[in-house]
């Protein structure tokens, strides 16, 4: 089930812009890669103990990182 017109980000590129929303949104005060790093963690077990058999983790990574791109959208910050 993957789209076609969407562009496969990787872990990492989903970890910078966490970071960036936690840092520029809500002033995390240095808690920003530990949320970030929560939220890797859950979409992988999430993966791994099979409780969404119709998507992929590409599939998660990419709707997460939307998700996030419009969440800096909203509040006018450039991703």
């Amino acid at each position: 089930m993957k789209n076609k017109n969407t562009t496969n980000r990787t872990a990492s590129e989903l970890l910078d812009l966490i970071v960036k929303v936690r840092r520029e949104v809500y002033n995390d005060n240095g808690l920003d890669y530990a949320y970030a790093s929560g939220v890797l963690i859950t979409l992988m077990d999430w993966q791994l103990k099979g409780y969404d058999s119709y998507t992929d983790f590409q599939q998660h990574v990419n709707e997460c990182y939307e998700r996030y791109e419009k969440e800096l959208a909203e509040h006018k910050i450039a991703a």
